[in-house]
């Protein structure tokens, strides 16, 4: 999902928001909520965009690269009462958060497309097999021979057994910052039990064996 074109300027005309468009579409967007300006409206730019968001709707993104979100570091400061809570999900991010900062570089910087996996679809969705992650879904199956893990604090414990085994099984791992301190486990009545997880694990990762 990608936002276009809001808050340009009049000058802003339709070739150049036809660059955009296209720079939008090769770096993975299928679905795209324009807002025309004055010069950049005609019917025909409009029908174009329209066609090829419809095209790609249809499709399955492949790529070579994907990026665990690390959405229990993002909680971990607010949730575990260290920062006061606020209107916002996230009140303050932890200052070595750097997932937003790795996908920018990727796609805009040096062109490379990737899929940024919740814990909860490598979970439901993902295995290692033959080296590489595999991405299930009903639209079709993308194999990872890169796996990226950012600065993490916390993780889930089966998210980073799934790590282990694509590292083991000669997949390229690399982490970019804090290694997981802690598991994030939850009990039956949903109390989170945090733990030291696979210290083995993590002092393999942290040698010259992977890229860190």
């Amino acid at each position: 999902l990608c936002e276009a074109f809001a808050g340009m300027s009049d000058a802003y005309t339709e070739e150049l928001a036809h660059k955009e468009f296209l720079t939008a579409l090769g770096n993975g967007a299928n679905t795209l909520i324009v807002h025309p300006t004055k010069k950049a409206k005609s019917k025909h730019f409009l029908d174009s965009v329209h066609r090829c968001l419809y095209l790609l709707r249809r499709g399955f993104q492949i790529c070579d690269v994907a990026m665990l979100y690390p959405i229990f570091t993002l909680h971990t400061k607010p949730m575990l009462y260290e920062q006061p809570t606020s209107d916002y999900e996230y009140p303050i991010n932890p200052f070595n958060c750097d997932y937003m900062t790795l996908a920018n570089s990727l796609v805009h910087y040096a062109g490379i497309n990737l899929t940024v996996l919740h814990p909860d679809t490598m979970h439901d969705h993902c295995e290692v097999r033959g080296g590489q992650l595999f991405f299930d879904n009903v639209k079709g199956t993308n194999g990872f021979r890169v796996l990226i893990l950012p600065a993490v604090a916390m993780i889930r414990l089966d998210n980073l057994r799934t790590v282990a085994a694509f590292y083991d099984a000669g997949g390229t791992v690399i982490a970019t910052g804090t290694l997981p301190e802690k598991a994030f486990e939850f009990k039956v009545r949903g109390w989170f039990k945090p733990s030291v997880p696979m210290p083995e694990f993590l002092e393999k990762l942290s040698n010259a064996g992977a890229t860190h």
